[in-house]
């Protein structure tokens, strides 16, 4: 087969096929063209065009996420390479690896004033911890590159985000015939990623556990593969007080998944019978403002956190463990007993079914709205692998009870707005049924999204569009202030429609529930063209609704 005949471009690809990484997102460029012609040229791999950097980092990540492997990015020399950074922080803080190759210019491109050039050496060093320069082949005596190449892909099977910056001199497009060796058994699949050699600390954490008598489980984003021991748990002890957001995909009954609209119900000031003596979480990245507020102000006695990715103190605890196993906390459930129903079970329990209650009530009677229209979905939306914008909609998301047949996903490591889409789209390659909710600033934030051949006739989004950031007027502090707020809420007039119309997309749109249910089945079964569905609320005020909802529920706790 063709490829190139830089002797590291030609391990690099030996390795990405040994160790059975097919995926590879190529964004254009010259400096890079060893990789694209040697990626290109083998009919292992599945190469993505995609010509944004910063759009082509988040496809990347979105077909990680959903096959929870490496997914392969591959740039020229320069900005392009900075243009990932947004991508790569993001997957840092959600912990999903990406194998980075950034084409680099000769060592001594800064000093002649080539162009396209900046110092790419440990670019990401604040988002990866594995970073490798290669040096150009012809300066390469004593064969350092090929050890650093091994390296990358040990750290690689780890599961870790990994950063090649391959410098290569000109000419760049020389090719030679090269059959490469396929073994079938690459130690990326076979690495063994479970625990060796830790010491279990079963009788310790079983006496602190019996120690405590109100305890709290607050389940977020987790790449735990196994959760059934939280079953068996539940069923011994029914003391536990158990909370759950979207995106811990674990909604069990006797589990609250809707943790703001709960906290409300709840006296900030005294909340006395609703804070845990000991509180765990597993997982990472927690949406929930209002929890991490209330047990901050009134904090728990001691914290144990579970996360493979990273171990966050979330309420600022002296008295706080950090563990990366869930080995130790499932041992519990062998010997724990149940004595009789706590006081603090029975106020969350109880809280929870008002909060409920009020809700239903509040939304029963809700003008149409980003309130309204958030009920209609997640009543309505079709089983599916379902991406979820930042800022507002993964909030209001989590306002609703969620369905076990929808699977939820976000950006929720760095939570910025910029590459939902692209995230989605990449995710679509993998399962064919993903719809993205997204707002109306992060959809325009995220164009160049649609701008490649990647785009499946059957992708859908829904974008939220009350003409603004409407996140910014939800909180106090910019509304308070009327000639910064705009600099804060950015309304627009940019007409969706239009935008759809450059991308060949179908375009629907609702204004109203009425037309939200006409439109909405037909949006849904349409499959011969990327659709999307604006649902207009603008004429809404949806941050005075939002607030009314939050009242409302304060009022009618008994």
């Amino acid at each position: 087969m063709k490829i190139s005949d830089k002797i590291s471009v030609q391990k690099i690809v030996e390795q990405c096929q040994l160790n059975g990484i097919s995926d590879i997102v190529i964004s254009p460029g010259s400096r890079n063209a060893p990789f694209t012609i040697s990626f290109t040229n083998n009919s292992f791999f599945t190469c993505y065009s995609i010509v944004d950097e910063r759009s082509a980092g988040y496809f990347a990540l979105g077909i990680a996420q959903q096959k929870k492997q490496p997914i392969v990015i591959v740039c020229t020399s320069g900005t392009a390479a900075l243009n990932y950074t947004p991508a790569v922080s993001e997957a840092h803080m959600q912990g999903i690896p990406l194998l980075i190759i950034t084409a680099d210019r000769q060592s001594n491109g800064l000093e002649i004033g080539d162009g396209q050039v900046i110092n790419q050496q440990n670019l990401y060093q604040n988002f990866c911890e594995n970073n490798y320069n290669l040096i150009e082949d012809e300066n390469d005596k004593t064969q350092e590159n090929s050890a650093l190449i091994q390296e990358a892909f040990y750290e690689l099977s780890k599961l870790k985000t990994v950063h090649l910056n391959v410098q290569l001199a000109e000419p760049l497009y020389e090719i030679i015939e090269k059959e490469i060796k396929v073994n079938p058994d690459n130690f990326l699949s076979k690495t063994d990623l479970t625990r060796i050699e830790e010491r279990v600390r079963k009788e310790e954490l079983v006496e602190k556990w019996n120690m405590y008598s109100d305890k709290l489980i607050l389940i977020s984003d987790n790449k735990f593969n196994e959760l059934g021991w939280l079953e068996l748990l539940l069923k011994k002890d029914k003391n536990i007080v158990v909370l759950s957001e979207t995106t811990s995909n674990f909604h069990k009954e006797n589990v609250n998944s809707c943790i703001d609209r709960t906290i409300e119900l709840i006296d900030k000031k005294s909340p006395e019978g609703f804070v845990p003596e000991l509180i765990i979480t597993i997982g990472h990245s927690v949406i929930s403002k209002k929890i991490k507020q209330l047990f901050r102000a009134h904090k728990p006695k001691e914290h144990w956190s579970f996360s493979e990715v990273r171990n966050e103190n979330l309420f600022d605890l002296e008295n706080f463990e950090s563990f990366m196993f869930l080995d130790e906390l499932s041992l519990i459930a062998e010997n724990v007993e149940f004595d009789e129903l706590s006081f603090f079970k029975t106020n969350w329990d109880r809280i929870q079914k008002e909060s409920e209650k009020s809700h239903q009530e509040f939304i029963s009677k809700v003008s149409f709205s980003d309130l309204k229209a958030f009920e209609f979905l997640t009543k309505n939306l079709p089983s599916c692998n379902l991406q979820m914008g930042n800022s507002s909609v993964v909030r209001y998301i989590q306002l609703f009870n969620q369905r076990t047949d929808l699977k939820y996903n976000s950006n929720r490591g760095v939570s910025g707005i910029e590459g939902c889409t692209s995230t989605a789209l990449g995710a679509h390659q993998v399962n064919d049924n993903s719809i993205l909710i997204s707002g109306d600033v992060s959809f325009f934030y995220d164009s160049n999204a649609f701008w490649n051949n990647h785009v499946p006739a059957n992708f859908k989004v829904i974008v939220i569009n009350n003409g603004e950031g409407n996140i910014f007027k939800i909180l106090p502090q910019p509304k308070e202030d009327e000639t910064s707020l705009p600099f804060f809420t950015t309304p627009h007039n940019t007409s969706i429609q239009k935008f759809c119309d450059l991308y060949n997309l179908k375009y629907y749109k609702a204004e109203s529930v009425s037309k939200l249910e006409s439109e909405f089945s037909t949006f849904i079964n349409h499959n011969e063209h990327p659709s999307v569905l604006e649902i207009d609320t603008r004429e809404a005020n949806n941050d005075e609704i939002l607030k009314e909802y939050f009242a409302y529920l304060r009022k009618n706790k008994n």
